[in-house]
């Protein structure tokens, strides 16, 4: 096996040279080669066993100078690139689509049923049945006045958000005005509901669609009556 060495000398005086280039293991690997040459520096192969270099004056000056072979390779420093950070994308969140309710109510101080959504839609918003019960006790279990409609009542046209009306009959009669038995009225309960298609009866939290739109309908049963 062989390697490769570099001689170089970093000075030499006046009366130096030629040189002789030999090492410990025996090998010649220059003769007069100039002092020139070895101040910039030469290359030899050398094998594996030598591990000095003998620089030997021929000239008037006879004098000579041993080098050892390093076996540590010049380290040339790479450096480290610098990273720089990509920056991590803050993500959009996706809203959260409102639950669109429709609320259905009865104003005891108007005497009157009303309705209204929490948001705005393209469709209109009929109200094909709607009854309400009044009582006076604690669990809603005696009716004591009532008031329906069944007239199709466009309750809420698209766009709008909240419609109230009187009632086509109240107090079992035709002339919604003869409203006196809600007098004593404390609690009511909404029932026979029937919206847009008013095919099917919908209950308290159902839910139905307006428009491709699901809409959430609430009217709880038993509650307080103003």
């Amino acid at each position: 096996m062989s390697k490769s060495v570099f001689v170089q000398l970093t000075s030499a005086g006046d009366t130096a040279g030629p040189f002789n280039v030999t090492n410990n293991a025996g090998e010649t690997l220059g003769t007069g080669v100039t002092k020139a040459a070895l101040l910039a520096g030469v290359t030899y192969v050398v094998s594996d066993a030598a591990t000095t270099i003998t620089v030997t004056s021929t000239g008037t000056c006879t004098n000579n100078v041993v080098l050892t072979i390093s076996s540590t390779p010049p380290v040339i420093a790479t450096p480290t690139p610098t990273v720089t950070p990509s920056p991590t994308p803050t993500p959009t969140p996706t809203p959260t689509p409102t639950q669109l309710t429709l609320t259905i109510s009865w104003i005891k101080s108007a005497k009157m049923f009303a309705v209204g959504i929490n948001g705005v839609l393209t469709s209109d918003i009929w109200i094909r049945s709607v009854y309400v019960d009044g009582f006076n006790d604690a669990n809603c279990t005696t009716a004591i006045a009532s008031a329906t409609d069944l007239r199709n009542i466009l309750a809420i046209p698209a766009g709008s958000g909240a419609y109230s009306w009187s009632p086509q009959t109240s107090c079992g009669s035709l002339h919604p005005n003869n409203d006196t038995c809600w007098n004593n009225a404390t609690k009511y309960t909404i029932y026979n509901v029937k919206i847009n298609d008013g095919l099917y009866l919908v209950n308290d939290g159902d839910t139905i669609t307006v428009g491709g739109v699901p809409v959430l309908v609430r009217f709880e049963p038993c509650r307080p009556a103003f």
